[in-house]
C-alpha cells in the first residue's frame, strides 16, 4: 500500500486490489480498481481508519 501524510494527523492510503466472490449458486465474479483510505491520528498516538472508498469494477 502506498501511504503519505497530507496534514499534522492526517494520513492517505492508496491501494490496486483484486477480488473474486461466487454468491451461492453463481458464477464467480471478479472486480479490480483501487481502494483510498483516509487515517486520523488520534491524541494516544494511535491511527485510525476515518474515511475507506472502493473504487472496483467488475471485469468481464
Amino acid at each position: 500500500m502506498a501511504g503519505r501524510a497530507i496534514d499534522h494527523g492526517v494520513a492517505l492510503g492508496e491501494r490496486d486490489s483484486q477480488l473474486t466472490a461466487t454468491p451461492p449458486g453463481g458464477e464467480p465474479v471478479r472486480r479490480h480498481g483501487y481502494t483510498l483510505t483516509l487515517y486520523r491520528k488520534g491524541a494516544d498516538g494511535r491511527w485510525r481508519l476515518a474515511r475507506d472508498a472502493n473504487l472496483l469494477t467488475v471485469q468481464s
